[in-house]
């Protein structure tokens, strides 16, 4: 009797363990990883912007996953230094969907009150949400906007968000794409947090090869008009077919010439963006 006890409890065991092991063998991956890269911004001399808000050395690298539902999710950190000397390493995430169209980010951006220094900011296409951590009334800040156009995140730059831009962009001749740029700024540790919101123009120039990142592209390339105080107020920028920013550059007569490339990228699966 106690052998057949024994049997009939091992034979459960290898039946719960059987049912256990083919479970987990059903369970799909919420998101695998599908490329790497790294953004960095040259320039001429010095740093990149007006002397307030002034960013040197700026890299931003980056992993890219892809959902269960073909969504992207890029996960990241910028470091720069802002102002000269004073460094920053901020991480990011952005959502976008299968054509690389922006969803929503999360973006941390550095200022002088809060118990973290950090204030906390959600994009959305429509909307934009800025607060700081902590509850002290007098560093407390918090609030919304809604947008009216198409726009990108642009201080520190986000060549994700920028990028997403082009995808909204009219690539008939002659027609522009009117969109928005937003950045945050505080130009001293006793000054206000303020939203800054800018207009800017996309315009369609054409197709073109161009050799980044260790590798020949195929992109459309596309003039950028607008006030950024990360990045040249004309420039033209690069994008891949299927949306990676590949190079924004500063036209001759914006100034000292500057660039923001992508100058690392690693897939890791043929679903990777190229």
């Amino acid at each position: 009797m106690w052998h057949r006890r024994t049997l009939g409890i091992l034979l459960v065991a290898f039946l719960v363990l059987v049912i256990f092991v083919h479970s987990a063998s059903q369970i799909v991956p919420d998101r695998h990883e599908i490329a790497e890269g790294e953004y960095t911004i040259s320039t001429e001399y010095g740093g990149v912007g007006p002397i307030e808000t002034e960013i040197f050395n700026f890299h931003e690298t980056w992993q890219m996953w892809r959902s269960a539902e073909d969504h992207y999710e890029i996960e990241g950190t910028r470091h720069f230094e802002s102002p000269k000397d004073v460094t920053h390493d901020i991480r990011f995430w952005l959502r976008l969907s299968p054509q690389l169209r922006f969803e929503e980010s999360e973006e941390r951006i550095p200022i002088w009150i809060g118990r973290s220094g950090l204030l906390m900011c959600t994009f959305r296409p429509t909307t934009v949400h800025c607060s700081t951590d902590g509850d002290e009334a007098a560093s407390k800040v918090d609030f919304s906007l809604s947008m009216e156009k198409p726009f990108a995140f642009s201080w520190p730059a986000s060549p994700f968000s920028i990028a997403a831009l082009t995808r909204q962009a009219d690539k008939r001749a002659g027609h522009v794409t009117e969109v928005q740029f937003v950045e945050v700024g505080q130009n001293s540790p006793t000054g206000p947090v303020v939203p800054i919101v800018t207009s800017g123009r996309i315009r369609f120039l054409g197709r073109e090869m161009i050799a980044t990142a260790g590798k020949d592209w195929q992109a459309d390339k596309f003039e950028l008009d607008a006030f950024m105080s990360s990045l040249p107020r004309k420039s033209t920028l690069w994008v891949s077919d299927s949306g990676l920013l590949l190079k924004l550059e500063a036209l001759p007569q914006a100034g000292p010439r500057g660039t923001l490339e992508l100058t690392r990228f690693e897939n890791r699966c043929s679903s990777a963006p190229q």
